[in-house]
């Protein structure tokens, strides 16, 4: 566990080499696809949390309970507090593959438009390609910090799971 830092490394720089394959034209945008970011996830979230049941078991589970008097108000917190412990990692995921979408659905109704309008007037198309590439531009900065806010949040989800004995 005090290589895991290695790891986020590692999916940072994958998750960006992807990100900016799937922003060039004619390219499959491999992170658009919900099988590769659940893969993301489970290996960055999953494991981790695994690896923490098996090796601390009864301590882990001390994490979902409150220091409250009452019984009743204990329940209710371990049940919200279960619920955030799954919720979380699959907001990280749904934001991850939300943006990519958005970001290409973005690009390519830009490159339809600017391709259509340059065909009726040459001033306005090349107006359009002007904004599509500076849109591109744009894109290759969120790329570079949507893989960058994916590592942090996933490392903030590890951190508040991994319990040392």
């Amino acid at each position: 566990m005090k290589k895991i830092g290695y790891l986020f490394e590692l999916f940072f720089f994958l998750i960006l080499a992807l990100k900016l394959l799937g922003i060039i034209p004619h390219f499959y945008a491999t992170t658009r696809n919900i099988i590769i970011t659940i893969f993301f996830m489970l290996m960055l979230w999953g494991v981790p949390t695994l690896y923490n049941i098996i090796e601390n078991f009864r301590f882990n589970f001390r994490l979902f309970l409150a220091n409250t008097p009452s019984q009743v108000l204990s329940l209710i917190l371990i049940y919200i507090e279960t619920l955030r412990f799954f919720l979380a990692p699959l907001a990280l995921f749904f934001r991850l593959t939300a943006k990519i979408v958005a970001g290409h659905i973005l690009l390519f109704l830009i490159s339809c438009f600017s391709f259509n309008l340059f065909l009726y007037s040459t001033i306005k198309g090349l107006i359009t390609i002007i904004i599509l590439l500076s849109i591109f531009f744009l894109e290759l900065g969120v790329c570079i910090v949507q893989a960058y806010v994916f590592i942090i949040l996933a490392t903030i989800y590890f951190g508040t799971r991994y319990v040392k004995k």
